[in-house]
């Protein structure tokens, strides 16, 4: 069902750029910051959670997977508050999910590898980084958390539960009470579709984002950077209930790397629902591999706004996330990871553009859209 949708949606998508307003450039970012090593993965993936410290500002966690390490940082000014450390491949994953049922997101981080790559998932508080839980794979070579997603509280027990990757494909487990519960056919065929694509060397991305056709339910986002078609990525937004396409989303450039990371931001627009980012790290307006990160309405998929790299090299947009309203503005803000061509990865918090009444400033910069 996925897979067929998939492809249809790259079949259908007519390519054209509409002319517009040029996007905020990276040289103007809010606050940066740059790994102290190179080649440690620094910024690979990123996510944000409560406010850890104190400062009515949400704060961040930071994989540098090289180092088995995730940092935990200011949502602020972006300085390191605390390091959380684990097995081989700690930081390959991350997601936020409120496990344990406090109304307070916690944080959940794969490392497929650990264990004779076995693979495990750990699970941290979000009120102080403590480890809550740790959840094994079935065997070696199960890569447990290779992929891993939480499509909110399934079984309706007022407890997030995630999808993960296992030996012999998806499970969904609820992480507290250490038991698996029954996958219906449409998470299934998310989870399967996506973990398929991925080992097929196809870099697939997938997220659950807030109900868009009331029926209660996270929708599934599948991203696939490079499409089945050719260079130009794709993301399809879908409902949960039948896989059924709510929206598609197309680079208009070949080869930028459109939908090699996705986060779920907050509703920017003012339309009652969460908006999304979407980095595109091989994108060279900017300079050849600058990268760029668009954000775009979750509802209706029109674009709002985009961020560009403006070095050779960057790769903005190699991962992103929400911020807080960090510069006062009263509209939250967005975060890009870099993974330059120096090897140290960088984080850049950038504005989101905003007119003096206090309207979205839009600015049609993708390829094409096909809500």
């Amino acid at each position: 069902m996925f897979t067929t949708m998939f492809a249809a949606a790259v079949l259908l998508l007519p390519i054209a750029t509409p002319a517009g307003p040029g996007p905020v450039e990276s040289d103007h970012p809010l606050f940066t910051r740059t790994a102290e090593m190179a080649n440690d993965g620094f910024g690979s993936e990123l996510v944000r959670l409560g406010d850890l410290d104190g400062d009515g500002v949400r704060d961040l966690a930071v994989s540098a997977v090289g180092r088995g390490q995730v940092l935990l940082v200011s949502g602020a000014d972006g300085h390191t508050l605390s390091v959380l450390g684990g097995p081989t491949g700690f930081g390959h994953g991350l997601v936020v999910a409120d496990v344990d049922g406090d109304s307070v997101d916690d944080l959940v981080v794969a490392a497929p590898f650990a264990a004779v790559a076995a693979g495990e998932v750990r699970v941290h508080s979000g009120h102080d980084g403590s480890l809550l839980a740790v959840v094994a794979g079935r065997g070696a070579a199960s890569h447990l958390g290779e992929l891993l997603l939480s499509p909110g509280d399934v079984d309706g027990d007022g407890r997030d539960d995630l999808l993960v990757s296992d030996a012999g494909g998806v499970r969904l487990i609820d992480v507290l009470a250490n038991r698996d519960l029954p996958v219906d056919e449409g998470l299934r065929a998310f989870g399967d579709t996506l973990l398929a694509l991925r080992r097929q060397g196809l870099p697939a991305r997938g997220l659950f984002v807030d109900d868009l056709d009331g029926d209660g339910r996270r929708e599934p986002v599948l991203a696939l950077p490079y499409s089945l078609d050719g260079m130009r990525g794709e993301v399809v937004v879908t409902r949960s209930s039948d896989g059924s396409t709510l929206q598609r989303l197309r680079s208009g450039r070949e080869g930028d790397g459109f939908g090699w990371s996705l986060a779920s931001t907050d509703d920017l627009d003012g339309d009652g629902h969460a908006d999304l980012v979407i980095g595109a790290p091989s994108d060279d307006q900017g300079g050849r591999d600058a990268g760029a990160a668009y954000v775009v309405s979750g509802r209706s998929g029109t674009p709002l706004f985009a961020v560009r790299g403006t070095e050779p090299g960057e790769h903005l947009g190699n991962a992103v996330a929400a911020l807080d309203d960090i510069d006062g503005d009263g509209v939250s803000d967005v975060l890009a990871g870099a993974q330059r061509d120096d090897g140290r990865g960088r984080l850049l918090a950038f504005p989101t553009p905003v007119r003096p009444r206090g309207g979205m400033e839009l600015r049609p910069v993708l390829g094409d859209r096909n809500p």
